[in-house]
């Protein structure tokens, strides 16, 4: 079909093509922010303080550049046929200081909800099987959040754009809270606040253990740790097309803003579904 039938319809293409082009020059974009020079004895102290509650964590980029790294030298697994796939906690922290941002790997595929319970099921793990490059790798990052600041301490963060610290992670947070007034009575997660009432009853089954540690907070992200990786587990993989299963249950230590996040591998394992047998398995 030729337009030079309708000069009216022309004339309106034309002109909505000018205003995309004019508008969307004008358009705010958003500038990545300033790097923040922190002193080296306050990053070294950061690193104290995160491993006397987590020990071994590293900073989470540098695990990164490991990781891939590793598995290319020794795998021969290239980024570029890697899909990410995570159940962690949906707060945007994950993603704005995710060091897998930006790299070639696929993804990610999100699992996860409040306290990064994978809410999204087996449905979730069934999409996510299939969006796999095929005799490519899964790669599983498991696990909750903590914030550590250093003026608020555990539970604490200061974000991009905020003069003062909040919670992190608030889910944990508020359940433990309440735990720790008793206000949390057995009873069947339900709308509309499934997903922190099943924090609130896993908090609960544990409450003699939480409430005795000396760090409750941390004591509780460690317990849902376990619970996320017991969740996880059931990754489909009879109607797999790829070749490896990586997966990574860890604690994701998010630090104020120009700081660097740590994570805290509490288990890692490569298993190749071709051979049916663990290249790799980890654990603390």
């Amino acid at each position: 079909m030729s337009f030079r039938c309708y000069p009216q319809l022309q004339r309106v293409l034309v002109t909505l093509l000018l205003s995309t082009v004019l508008f969307g020059s004008c358009a705010p974009r958003r500038e990545k922010p300033q790097p923040i020079e922190v002193p080296k004895e306050k990053t070294d102290t950061l690193r104290t303080e995160i491993n006397k509650m987590f020990p071994g964590a590293v900073p989470f980029n540098e695990y990164t550049d490991s990781l891939l790294f590793f598995l290319y030298a020794v795998h021969r697994i290239k980024p570029e046929m890697i899909l990410l796939g995570q159940s962690t906690c949906v707060d945007d922290v994950m993603n704005t200081k995710s060091p897998f941002n930006g790299r070639m790997i696929k993804g990610p595929f999100n699992f996860g909800g409040l306290g990064g319970l994978p809410f999204t099921g087996l449905t979730g793990l069934s999409a996510y099987a299939h969006h796999v490059p095929d005799s490519g790798t899964a790669l599983l990052l498991v696990g909750p959040h903590i914030g550590y600041s250093m003026e608020g301490g555990w539970g604490m963060l200061k974000r991009e754009g905020q003069a003062h610290s909040s919670t992190c992670c608030g889910a944990l947070v508020a359940a433990l809270t309440k735990l720790q007034k008793n206000s949390i009575y057995r009873q069947a997660p339900s709308e509309p606040d499934y997903q922190e009432q099943t924090l609130e009853q896993l908090a609960l089954r544990h409450k003699g253990q939480i409430l005795k540690s000396e760090v409750p907070l941390v004591t509780f992200t460690k317990i849902v740790n376990r619970q996320v990786e017991k969740a996880m587990s059931s990754l489909p993989e009879e109607e797999a097309r790829f070749r490896y299963v990586i997966t990574i249950i860890a604690v994701i230590i998010n630090t104020d803003v120009g700081y660097p996040d740590y994570i805290w591998v509490e288990r890692m394992s490569i298993y190749d579904l071709e051979t049916e047998e663990y290249l790799r398995n980890m654990e603390k």
